[in-house]
């Protein structure tokens, strides 16, 4: 009898305890029955099904990016090594004190939104923040197509003109509303063409949709 329970103490010892215990603290095992693996086939299922949730859902961001031509956006790590342009001496910093990161972050999933918020309508494309990025994404490249987009969203009612003239354009210290003449005043200085040529465009389509709708 004891040499049989020494062979069984021997065999736990090289194969381990059997397959239904479960060992919670060295020396101390309880039962469970749901441990044993033939019991656990909807678990494995569910992961599968997970798995197939998370993919699908990251083809879906990756392939909307490129079809829609922001694709270096994809690339972004979101490790905000490209908000250092901040802090940088004037000419070589952010002149709309912008959050780049932010800014390719809406643009990777067309959030009009976030984008206007995050001060993407006034992205000058400098390509300051460019040299700070460690994957050297092509951010004005980036921002410039989520402006045409955001201008054709804006033309089409999918963007609220309030949202653009109230957080679109706005004093990068003081974070107000510019009036028109405060805009075009900041807006026609070196650098800012395209800024400019961009609220101008948003400026005639929200006239033309207030016209509209007073025609109604």
């Amino acid at each position: 009898m004891a040499e049989n329970d020494k062979d069984k103490k021997d065999e736990r010892l090289v194969y381990g305890p059997p397959r239904d215990e479960v060992e919670v603290l060295p020396g101390v095992r309880r039962y469970q029955f749901i441990s044993k693996s033939q019991h656990r086939m909807l678990t494995k299922n569910l992961n599968r099904i997970a798995m197939v949730i998370i993919a699908l859902s990251l083809a879906f961001v990756i392939f909307k990016a490129i079809f829609s031509g922001t694709g270096y956006s994809v690339y972004c790590l979101e490790d905000r090594s490209c908000m250092r342009v901040l802090s940088q001496p004037e000419g070589e910093n952010c002149p709309e004190y912008i959050y780049p990161v932010e800014m390719v972050v809406a643009s990777r999933t067309a959030d009009y939104d976030r984008f206007i918020r995050q001060g993407g309508l006034r992205c000058t494309q400098c390509g300051n923040c460019t040299k700070w990025c460690i994957l050297e994404i092509n951010i004005p490249e980036v921002a410039a197509r989520m402006q045409e987009l955001t201008l054709e969203a804006l033309a089409s009612g999918k963007v609220d003109a309030g949202l653009v003239l109230n957080e679109g354009f706005v004093d990068p210290q003081s974070r107000e509303p510019l009036t028109e003449a405060a805009a075009l005043a900041r807006y026609s200085k070196p650098g800012y063409e395209k800024v400019l040529k961009l609220y101008n465009e948003m400026q005639g389509i929200i006239k033309q949709r207030e016209v509209n709708v007073a025609a109604r």
